[in-house]
């Protein structure tokens, strides 16, 4: 009998040891995780297999990515133009689609940035999926492909249509993806259309939900469609104009962004919630606690919201300039660390990291070898790996009579040998006039000592792109006059030689009305202490000089 109890007592500490291990390791891995391991069989062995990593469209990753602290290890550079989301499959291969002249490429790229193979498309392609299987899909705008992982061709959908969008892959390898004529296929991993639903109007990013049914929304009818995965209708619900396809929570919630609004919609059609938003403030991406992240327009800020009542928890202003602002959507990895990519006036790319909570970790500038360049566009979302690195594509133009375009895979991880610089110091007058030229002094140190650069925006569309280097720590001064009376916000940045970027310096200044009027001293005096009061009387003055 006690031998029993003994043993019993044994088995019950082994237990409960393991109980309390596989605690801590749940503990570790995040509730996007766990959800994707019980619902994305097979996908899960892929990195990055779809556009927006997975089923739903959430952004998130299992990975994590702290040892990444923004430094660039290698570009791709292509030919032609590059701006399309990567996907990555279980060994870590890059597969990413492009247009080239009349036709398309679909690239195979190996982690450490070296060409795999490339082969040729009939025409610009789309963000590619992986199945199950390691078979890479694309649709293009006359066929739909799929390719073994070493380039050969499985098969081709030559339907001459454009197969627009993102597909979507479901639990045992169906492929959903939408035609600009109005249907949407089911396409059976041999090739073979299983089913086609037709609405007449282009759908918009499919995405399933964890029983097998279908999202997807519509541009021109303003509809919310949910497919049972036989293809039939199970309920389609009019919301308004849509920019981007559904995004699906860890409960079952459906996200869509209309044109000023988010609506949250109950897995039976009936709507949850709903709240009025800036026209292009973005397009919502799920933390691992199921927060979401609204990015991707050009309002300037990244916000998250409460998923219960769509209530704001917090907004970071990724800058106060008038230039404009053009963000991606974000991706979000286990620990809550936020992806997204920014370009600003057309001429400067970047990528940054926000912690959970809204705070700034680190901004990466992203250029080009091939110098000057005209244009840059970031259209593409960032894609994460395994061990951490955010994969994101660029593409720059050069004007002149000989235009051309070109487009770089960017690398971002650990390999940072420098830390950022400090945020520059700004002096100069905060109070000042029109048409006068105005000193300023910036200022910031590297803390390795380092040479400096500096971004310079006036806050009235004119901006200092990049100038140096400059000494760590050594003033620089330069000069500027604002043409409209107004308050302007100066905003600098410093970047060190491997391109990672300090937080803005700011400071504030206003340019009163200015005018050779002496002989009314009080006039003057009232409207540099009340500088937005009598608008049209400032026109009058300001037209007349």
């Amino acid at each position: 009998m006690k031998k029993r109890l003994i043993s019993l007592l044994v088995l019950l500490l082994f237990v409960s040891t393991s109980f309390i291990g596989m605690s801590n390791q749940g503990n570790e891995q995040s509730n996007a995780f766990i959800a994707r391991l019980q619902n994305d069989n097979g996908l899960q062995n892929h990195l990055w297999p779809m556009h927006k990593n997975d089923q739903r469209r959430t952004g998130c990753s299992p990975y994590s990515s702290s040892d990444n602290l923004g430094g660039e290890q290698w570009k791709y550079l292509f030919e032609g133009i590059e701006d399309q989301t990567a996907v990555i499959d279980s060994n870590g291969t890059l597969y990413i689609s492009m247009f080239i002249d009349l036709h398309g490429e679909l690239h195979a790229i190996h982690p450490n940035g070296t060409n795999k193979w490339i082969v040729q498309l009939d025409w610009g392609g789309y963000v590619p999926a992986i199945g199950p299987d390691g078979t890479i899909y694309v649709g293009t705008r006359g066929a739909f492909y799929a390719f073994s992982q070493n380039g050969t061709l499985k098969w081709m959908i030559d339907k001459g249509k454009k197969f627009n969008g993102e597909p979507v892959i479901s639990n045992n390898g169906t492929i959903y993806v939408g035609t600009d004529d109005g249907y949407l296929y089911a396409i059976i991993p041999n090739g073979s259309i299983q089913w086609e639903y037709y609405v007449g109007d282009y759908p918009i990013d499919p995405a399933i939900d964890n029983g097998g049914n279908i999202y997807f929304t519509t541009f021109y009818q303003k509809n919310l469609y949910c497919l049972n995965s036989n293809g039939t209708l199970k309920w389609k619900k009019e919301i308004y104009n849509f920019q981007k396809g559904p995004v699906i929570g860890y409960d079952g919630t459906i996200y869509v962004v209309p044109i000023h609004w988010i609506v949250a919609i109950n897995p039976d059609g009936t709507e949850k919630w709903k709240i009025d938003f800036n026209y292009w403030e973005g397009f919502p991406s799920l933390a691992p606690d199921g927060t979401i992240i609204i990015s991707g327009g050009n309002s300037g800020y990244i916000t998250a919201l409460n998923p219960k009542d769509g209530n704001i928890l917090w907004k970071y202003q990724i800058s106060k300039s008038v230039n404009l602002i053009v963000a991606t959507e974000a991706v979000i990895v286990n620990d809550g660390t936020i992806y997204f990519c920014y370009t600003y006036d057309e001429k400067d790319g970047y990528l940054c990291a926000l912690t959970a909570e809204g705070t700034l970790k680190w901004e990466t500038h992203l250029t080009s070898d091939i110098q000057p360049y005209s244009g840059l566009s970031i259209n593409s979302d960032p894609s994460i790996s395994l061990d951490g690195i955010v994969y994101i594509t660029t593409w720059f133009s050069r004007g002149g009579s000989n235009f051309t375009t070109y487009g770089y895979l960017h690398a971002i991880g650990k390999e940072n040998p420098s830390p950022a610089p400090t945020a520059p110091i700004v002096t100069g007058t905060i109070k000042g006039r029109v048409k006068t030229p105005h000193e300023y002094t910036f200022q910031a140190t590297s803390p390795t000592g380092d040479d400096v650069y500096y971004f310079i925006d006036w806050g009235d569309y004119g901006y200092e792109d990049w100038i140096g280097p400059y000494p760590s720590g050594k003033p620089v001064t330069l000069n500027h006059t604002w043409e409209k009376w107004g308050t302007y916000t100066i905003q600098v940045k410093a970047k060190n030689i491997d391109n990672l970027c300090g937080p803005w310096g700011i400071l504030s200044v206003t340019m009163p009305l200015s005018y050779e009027s002496p002989q009314f001293p009080f006039i003057q005096w009232l409207f540099e202490r009340l500088p937005h009061a009598f608008p049209f009387l400032r026109f009058l003055l300001e037209f007349n000089h």
